[in-house]
């Protein structure tokens, strides 16, 4: 501002006053300047407002954690957790990631996804939790975005037993009194009345012998007459003749 002199008298003018709402003090007046107002920063898309400006401090911002972002500008304290189904490794973001095919997140604000463990699997993106593999399918790997087709063919005297979920399961000798005759995926089949099959791994029934019978099926062996059976094969004993 002017000095006075021998033929003026000083010029005094109003301070600037800064506006609290939009605006803080950069730099202080002096003997002979005005104060400086400079504008409040405004905290940007993927940033959340860490100390409020004063009269003589801008604002502070702050990226978002991992785990958590913000669309757009402004000045909240806080940012938006991912929601379930999603995630977010880096922090400042604006937006967070669907979980990829074979994983899931079943909880809000992570910084990762989840892979579906054995026996589950899941075929989409942004999932917030794995299926189970259904009746007749299987998965040992994890990170599956799809079941394996359970194998049922066997060999003769054998069937495919345990396959589901995490398990691709085996083929099992037929236990005794049941049998399997040909290769096939078929289970075994009890042997009939009259039958038996005495070890595992049977393709087919023995006929009970003389003096023997065998009234019920599925049986490893067969029960002494004490009556007269001159029949082999028979299912029954009759009285003696």
């Amino acid at each position: 501002l002017p000095i006075s002199g021998r033929h003026h008298d000083r010029e005094c003018k109003a301070r600037t006053e800064c506006d609290p709402a939009t605006q803080y003090q950069s730099a202080a007046p002096g003997e002979f300047k005005d104060r400086v107002c400079s504008a409040q920063q405004t905290c940007p898309a993927g940033e959340r407002q860490v100390a409020a400006a004063t009269t003589t401090k801008d604002r502070v911002c702050g990226k978002c954690t991992a785990g958590q972002f913000k669309a757009l500008a402004g000045n909240s304290a806080t940012c938006s957790a991912c929601p379930e189904g999603q995630s977010q490794s880096k922090t400042g973001q604006v937006a967070c990631s669907n979980c990829a095919p074979g994983t899931f997140q079943a909880q809000k604000g992570q910084r990762t996804c989840t892979p579906c463990g054995a026996g589950t699997f899941q075929p989409r993106e942004g999932a917030h939790i794995c299926q189970d593999c259904p009746t007749g399918e299987y998965q040992t790997t994890s990170h599956a975005q799809s079941c394996n087709k359970c194998s049922y063919h066997c060999g003769a005297g054998s069937f495919h037993d345990g396959c589901g979920l995490s398990k691709a399961g085996s083929c099992k000798s037929c236990v005794e009194g049941r049998f399997k005759a040909k290769p096939g995926a078929e289970g075994c089949i009890a042997c009939e009345t009259g039958q038996y099959a005495e070890s595992p791994g049977a393709t087919s029934c023995d006929a009970c012998d003389d003096m023997q019978y065998q009234n019920e099926a599925g049986k490893a062996e067969c029960k002494f007459c004490n009556q007269h059976c001159a029949e082999i094969g028979r299912a029954s004993c009759r009285e003696r003749v």
